[in-house]
Formats: C-alpha cells, structure tokens, sequence
C-alpha cells in the first residue's frame, strides 16, 4: 500500500514538550510494511533562519519541508497558523490519486473536512497524535499515538 504522510509540526512540537524526536525512525514507524510514498512536514514560525538546522533534520530525515510565516491576529490577540493549515490540506489534495493510504499526524478538529474528502473517495485514513490531543471527531478513523513511538525509542 502506497502511503503519504502530512504532518501538522505545531501539533507535534508542542506535544512533544521539549523531548527528543528522530524524525527518521518515526517515518521507518509510520510506515512499517507499506510503501513510502511521500511525507510532508509543514511548519509556521516566524524567523524560519532560527531553525535552520532543525529543519536540516526533517528534510535529511525524508520529507518535504514546508514553512509558512504566521500572521498576528489582532482580535483574537496571537498568532493564526492557518495558512500551515491550508498548505497541509492542499498537498494532500493534490497528492489525492497517488496515494492509497493518508496519514495525518496532527488530532486538530480542522483537518476533518480534508479526511473526509479522501475518504469519500476511498482513501484509508490514519490519524497519528497524542492521546490527550486527537479531537473526538477522529474516532472512526484508525489512530495511533505518538507516545507509542517514543516509548520505542526510550
């Protein structure tokens, strides 16, 4: 089975809360017996210079890099990620005919509408996220959390 990997990295890094990731060994996990077929990193921050040699490790690690500057929201007073958001949700779309299986690491509710597009044309689902932080409207996909990852790794 072909797969695509799209992974929300704001959703990852403040799960991760300061603790060590090789993005490497986590795609080798993602993946298991499928066939890699593409995996995706999109990111917002605003000085993407501060993290060059992160940035280094994810695309060394096999996947296309994706950064966009967020924007301040003055009403809501913080930063508006969402166009990291639309960019995840547009390359999955357009990678919608070459892959069998999507999997999303993120749990945010926003990306729901993605999920179902490539459901209804029958694409497999996975969500990947942390326990505490995968919306309940993902339920009736396949889930698996990254605690499980890091537990191999520890």
């Amino acid at each position: 089975m072909k797969i695509g990997i799209f992974i929300d990295g704001i959703t990852l890094f403040h799960g991760l809360d300061g603790k060590r990731f090789h993005f490497g060994e986590f795609k080798d996990w993602i993946i298991k017996d499928d066939s890699d077929g593409y995996s995706g990193y999109f990111n917002c921050v605003e000085n993407a210079g501060t993290k060059k040699k992160f940035f280094i490790h994810v695309r060394k690690s096999g996947y296309q890099v994706f950064i966009r500057k967020p924007k301040y929201d003055f009403i809501e007073r913080k930063l508006d990620v969402r166009d990291m958001n639309i960019e995840l949700t547009t390359e999955a779309m357009y990678h919608i005919n070459e892959y069998d299986k999507f999997i999303l690491v993120s749990g945010k509710h926003n990306f729901l509408p993605l999920c179902e597009k490539l459901e209804n044309v029958g694409k497999e689902i996975e969500i990947i996220g942390f326990k505490n932080n995968i919306n309940k409207v993902f339920n009736k996909y396949s889930l698996r959390y990254v605690e499980d990852f890091l537990e191999t790794t520890s």
